[in-house]
């Protein structure tokens, strides 16, 4: 069963997304912390198609929140992209409520899964001026020392990118 959102013909040849169903959503999201890289990444891909096509995915935020929590650290990065790709569909203030649990989530024990959540941060910052400075600090916070040599320098290029856009 394909559960990407496919276009839907019509006449005149022009085509229409379908959204994917709540029920699509949720075997997604759970799909996230999947042992299985292939699983948990296409998982993410048709999420993270899915958030910048509506507020599906944003209706279950509080789900991907809880997931920041979880053991498997990319469970814990996934959802964190997520979340920072729903950013536009806030109003509702749910990411500046949990923006220092999201933070803690910036400085794991993986220096690729730090990656993945320094890059994003810019995301969360354009949309939320109010929450700029706090990702700044948070991004001055983590010591790329503490990560494997070969890591360390391609870190700091990351942090320094994103505080910069960040302070914009």
């Amino acid at each position: 069963v394909q559960t990407c959102a496919l276009p839907i013909s019509r006449k005149g040849g022009r085509g229409r997304y379908q959204n994917m169903d709540n029920d699509t959503v949720i075997t997604n999201i759970s799909k996230l912390g999947s042992m299985s890289t292939a699983v948990g990444c296409e998982a993410m891909r048709q999420l993270e198609t899915e958030s910048s096509r509506g507020k599906d995915v944003y209706a279950h935020l509080d789900k991907l929140f809880k997931l920041l929590d979880d053991r498997n650290p990319y469970a814990r990065t996934r959802a964190f992209v997520l979340i920072a790709k729903n950013v536009s569909w806030d109003s509702r203030k749910k990411i500046d409520r949990n923006i220092d649990r999201l933070l803690k989530t910036v400085d794991g024990e993986q220096a690729a899964t730090v990656r993945q959540c320094i890059q994003t941060l810019p995301l969360i910052a354009a949309a939320k001026p109010v929450l700029r400075q706090r990702i700044a600090d948070a991004l001055r916070a983590i010591n790329p020392d503490k990560y494997p040599v070969r890591m360390r320098s391609i870190l700091a290029e990351d942090i320094k990118i994103a505080l910069a856009a960040a302070e914009k």
